[in-house]
């Protein structure tokens, strides 16, 4: 990504094609610099569920989490450095049982956001995953 812009609009358009999405709404953006800026987008799913995607762009380098939530966090994917001991460090998954366990993701937003959705679908059940095999 080069530009908030341009993030913005990958994380949007993506949660707007799939289908466990319902609505979609940038929370907060704020750039610091050309190559330093960082973006907050919400999604509403079925069955009263949310997904946040918070990335944070320094000079090519993202911070991200992804969390899924109701009243409370559900799940949360993330590269905090806080789980030094996981095989991907520092990329780590929040499960729903309060495990910490590695992640399979990257880094980078358009190859990360379609295995969160893959992985929200399979946790959401057949009438969320159903839906969404066509992407």
């Amino acid at each position: 990504m080069t530009s908030l812009p341009t993030l913005l609009g990958l994380i949007t358009t993506r949660l707007q094609g799939s289908s466990l999405c319902q609505a979609v709404s940038a929370v907060e953006t704020q750039e610091f610099s050309a190559e330093q800026f960082f973006c907050k987008v919400r999604a509403d799913l079925e069955q009263e569920l949310k997904l946040q995607v918070r990335v944070y762009c320094s000079r090519g380098h993202y911070d991200y989490s992804y969390q899924l939530f109701r009243d409370a966090p559900i799940m949360r994917w993330d590269n905090k450095e806080d789980c030094a001991s996981l095989p991907n460090f520092p990329h780590h998954h929040h499960t729903p049982d309060g495990s910490i366990v590695s992640s399979p993701l990257s880094g980078e937003p358009e190859q990360d956001l379609p295995v969160v959705l893959q992985a929200i679908a399979a946790f959401a059940g057949p009438t969320l995953s159903a839906r969404d095999t066509q992407e």
